[in-house]
């Protein structure tokens, strides 16, 4: 994936609240995320990197995910970039 200027923007303190909340909302896309991840990638080591990629990423841009739209969506955007 090519890194811009964006990805290095500072983002607000991460508080245990935002974590709990990341966690609820990630929790249920896990699976479909790794399988998605192996598609891509098909290998299970890459594609376990990968989804931990995405998953850091997710959670630094956590603050701009929109409430009310499709937080899987939003997870794989984020993959394929």
């Amino acid at each position: 994936s090519v890194m811009t200027i964006a990805a290095f923007a500072p983002t607000p303190t991460p508080t245990t609240d935002h974590a709990a909340r990341f966690t609820r909302e990630v929790e249920p896309h896990l699976k479909v995320l790794a399988r998605g991840a192996r598609r891509r990638t098909l290998c299970g080591a890459d594609a376990d990197d990968l989804v931990q990629d995405t998953l850091m990423r997710a959670f630094i841009g956590f603050h701009t995910f929109q409430p009310g739209t499709n937080f899987r969506a939003w997870l794989f955007r984020i993959m394929y970039n």
